[in-house]
């Protein structure tokens, strides 16, 4: 697997991912979309240097999405997305694996934070396999959080 910046070129793909209705149901956003919103919304994203979007690529495919928010100083939200045709191939882990490990290389925040309903139990399980741990939950989310190894004292 290999990832790459976000580019224009993405912007229909991430919007045909946004609106998949497994994606959406799992979604801290369940709001329906129009395409022309989610392209000013992408190109105002890739302009923005608090927000950061990575595209992965398994064998020349379009396998999923890591975006990260910066929120202060010290920390940036996640958000992940599997491509539909790539669902059910064990490529989470890798793809969030990648995706904090480049972002934690080249961006100043050392803390990502997840925030996933708890519904979305293959969620948990994959923020856990890749050392994201409990903040706090409440009855519908739990916030889970990943340390760059290098910032613990």
């Amino acid at each position: 697997m290999k990832i790459r910046f976000a580019g224009l070129e993405d912007a229909e793909d991430l919007f045909r991912w946004r609106t998949d209705p497994a994606t959406m149901k799992f979604s801290l956003s369940e709001e329906k979309i129009e395409l022309g919103s989610h392209l000013k919304w992408f190109r105002e994203s890739l302009a923005n240097k608090k927000r950061v979007i990575m595209i992965a690529e398994l064998d020349g495919e379009k396998a999923g999405m890591v975006r990260f928010d910066e929120t202060d100083d010290k920390s940036s939200v996640i958000s992940i997305a599997v491509s539909p045709e790539m669902r059910g191939k064990g490529i989470g882990t890798e793809l969030l694996g990648l995706g904090c490990s480049t972002y934690l290389k080249n961006w100043k925040n050392k803390t990502i934070l997840a925030t996933i309903k708890k519904i979305n139990v293959i969620s948990i399980k994959l923020f856990t396999r890749c050392g994201f741990k409990t903040r706090s939950e409440d009855d519908e989310k739990i916030v889970m959080g990943l340390d760059d190894e290098k910032t613990r004292d």
